[in-house]
């Protein structure tokens, strides 16, 4: 399997839809913990039909998402397991299912996301959990596609500085993925700096809820300095929150969402 099955026209246009606790709020804010597994599903459904004419692959959670498919589509699944364990003030990722068990659920590739702060003594754990998940891929023949999330900066400089930061760290420990997921780093100059260190291997901006416009302008800046295109989630499609009813969450999708994911592709597509 090839990491070029989720690309169109040589990049990725890709739609993140593994939330877990996070979508639960999407469903319902005020009782999160009263949402079912068939409204998520649900709804997930609403997203993925939506855009599945438009996207060049999908990364989907094992729990809900994958049942929106059958076993002869193209989907990326986590591995991880839903937030993170806490030590101290630092962020451990577990994970949730070994690749073999991602491989028999018909995953094409697969995904794990990292909390990681480049200071803090877990980050050597955190290295050691994408080694171990990357050593998996390669010996079960699956596309690795390595998130990092940056986390304990006092202000947006730091947090710009973090995301080089590791990216630095996990090259120089030997960390090479088919694709890094990766924070808007806020500067051309940044995103220049991304390219270079990851030497070849392309690298994607993810939206981590931030608005569409501010992700838009972010994924202008990353596209003409060597990014590889997008993983969008809650970015595009957040606001579906507050619609009341199932037909006015279809129409914000189509009214909406659409646009905006056609947008976005056109900024890579054209770089």
């Amino acid at each position: 399997m090839s990491i070029d099955n989720f690309k169109t026209q040589g990049k990725f246009l890709m739609l993140a839809l593994d939330h877990r606790g996070s979508f639960k709020k999407i469903v319902n804010a005020s009782a999160p913990g009263q949402v079912s597994d068939e409204e998520i599903i649900k709804v997930k459904g609403f997203i993925k039909d939506a855009l599945s004419p438009y996207y060049s692959g999908i990364l989907v959670d094992p729990k809900w998402g994958l049942k929106l498919f059958t076993p002869s589509d193209t989907y990326m699944l986590c591995i991880e397991a839903s937030g993170y364990e806490q030590e101290s003030d630092e962020r451990i990722t577990t994970l949730e299912y070994s690749v073999e068990q991602l491989k028999a659920l018909g995953a094409s590739s697969v995904k794990i996301l990292l909390f990681f702060n480049p200071s803090v003594k877990s980050a050597g754990k955190q290295l050691k959990t994408a080694h171990h998940v990357l050593d998996d891929c390669k010996r079960v023949g699956l596309p690795f596609l390595l998130e990092i999330v940056v986390y304990g900066q006092h202000d947006e400089l730091e947090r710009q500085k973090m995301v080089v930061d590791s990216v630095r760290m996990f090259m120089a420990d030997g960390l090479r993925p088919d694709v890094y997921k990766l924070e808007y780093p806020g500067t051309a100059e940044n995103c220049a700096e991304i390219t270079r260190l990851v030497d070849g291997i392309p690298w994607v901006i993810l939206s981590q809820g931030i608005t569409f416009d501010k992700f838009r302008d972010g994924l202008k800046v990353a596209m003409t300095n060597g990014a590889s295109g997008f993983t969008v989630g809650r970015g595009i499609w957040q606001e579906i929150k507050d619609c009341s009813s199932d037909a006015d969450k279809k129409e914000f999708l189509q009214n909406v969402v659409v646009p905006r994911f056609k947008e976005i592709s056109d900024i890579v597509l054209s770089s």
